[in-house]
């Protein structure tokens, strides 16, 4: 971030039980060894940036699944054994107890 001051994310605060303690929240792994370096935790920006970019992947996986998925039904769909192609699908789906791979 050019010119602009870091916003800490984690903080250290007195619990009222025990003032002389200090708590870190949420707790940043480079405070923790020292207390008094800069916060290292993401901003909030860069966390919307990570999310976005992770949902711009699962939405393009997403449509790749749909895409073969398609295809698959296309190709069931036009075989002359098509009834017992998708009660073959359903009695295998039935037997699972898991979530495929």
């Amino acid at each position: 971030m050019t010119g602009q001051a870091r916003m800490l994310r984690c903080a250290w605060i007195a619990p009222a039980e025990d003032p002389d303690a200090r708590l870190l929240i949420p707790g940043c792994p480079d405070r923790v060894q020292d207390w008094d370096a800069p916060c290292a935790c993401p901003t909030t920006v860069e966390e919307l940036g990570q999310a976005e970019t992770r949902i711009a992947e699962l939405t393009a996986e997403l449509q790749a699944l749909r895409h073969h998925v398609y295809g698959l039904t296309t190709a069931i769909d036009a075989h002359p054994d098509r009834a017992s192609l998708f009660a073959a699908a359903d009695r295998w789906h039935m037997t699972q107890k898991e979530e495929p791979p």
